[in-house]
């Protein structure tokens, strides 16, 4: 909707939404395969394959019970995963502290990897930890007192994320080395278990769990209503801008079927 406000062209929007649509497919595939990764292991030994699908299911579900189902839902699982990075960074301190860790680290390179090629691969992965707060755009319509509420949220979140993701990574590069770090699919939970101070590491599994399923909530939650919008801008088919009867949220209209829940959206 903005690109085709700015330049007229709803060709240019339809790509600019299709490419947005496409990281966020990819971005859910991706964390439901983190989700059923080395974090479930310790719960459960099932296939990762199986478990990511029913995962992505389950989260689908939530989406399409309602929205303020699943904003509570993120209130809660975003408390559970900043205590978790929170204490990353504190038991980071506590290793530091102890003399056990290692600050030089911090400006250390994996073996065979240049100086460049690093730097390169950071960004990346830093723009990809910051994917999904321009896509909040797409829930604007939802907040009230948008105009004032919203860019105060959005500054805010991006401010207090950034701080957060920067302690959490010279935290671990302290406790462990960067081969060590690459190596783990879980490296968190390789920091909690490196730092030896016994916390169960079905405690931070758990934490890690929540914060991933969060992660795909928000991007399934912003791919669906950015589908509906494509589909009212007359970009998609019509077919894909209907929502559910009673939910009130995007969906077949054949959807839900006679066992669903009622209640508001």
């Amino acid at each position: 909707m903005f690109a085709e406000r700015a330049f007229g062209v709803p060709l240019l929007s339809f790509l600019v939404g299709f490419c947005m649509l496409a990281a966020g497919v990819t971005s859910a595939a991706g964390l439901a395969l983190a989700f059923s990764g080395d974090y479930l292991t310790v719960f459960l030994d099932v296939p990762a394959v199986p478990a990511a699908v029913v995962f992505l299911v389950l989260v689908g579900l939530l989406n399409a019970r309602g929205i303020q189902e699943s904003m509570r839902a993120n209130l809660v699982m975003t408390c559970v995963e900043v205590s978790g990075l929170v204490l990353v960074v504190v038991l980071g301190a506590v290793v530091l502290g102890r003399g056990d860790g290692d600050v030089g680290r911090v400006t250390e390179f994996p073996d065979g990897v240049s100086a460049g090629s690093a730097v390169l691969a950071a960004a990346v992965l830093a723009y990809y930890s910051f994917v999904g707060f321009e896509t909040s755009a797409n829930l604007a319509e939802e907040v009230r007192d948008v105009r004032r509420v919203f860019p105060r949220a959005l500054f805010g979140a991006l401010l207090t994320a950034g701080a957060v993701y920067v302690l959490v990574g010279l935290a671990a590069s302290v406790v462990l080395a960067p081969d060590d770090l690459a190596a783990s699919s879980g490296p968190l939970l390789a920091v909690v278990q490196a730092s030896g101070v016994g916390l169960p590491d079905q405690v931070f599994s758990a934490i890690a769990l929540v914060a991933v399923a969060n992660g795909a909530l928000l991007t399934m939650i912003m791919a669906s209503r950015l589908v509906f919008g494509l589909a009212e801008q007359r970009l998609l088919p019509p077919v894909l801008g209907r929502v559910l009867p009673r939910r009130r949220t995007p969906g077949w209209r054949s959807w839900p079927p006679r066992w669903w829940p009622s209640g508001s959206p």
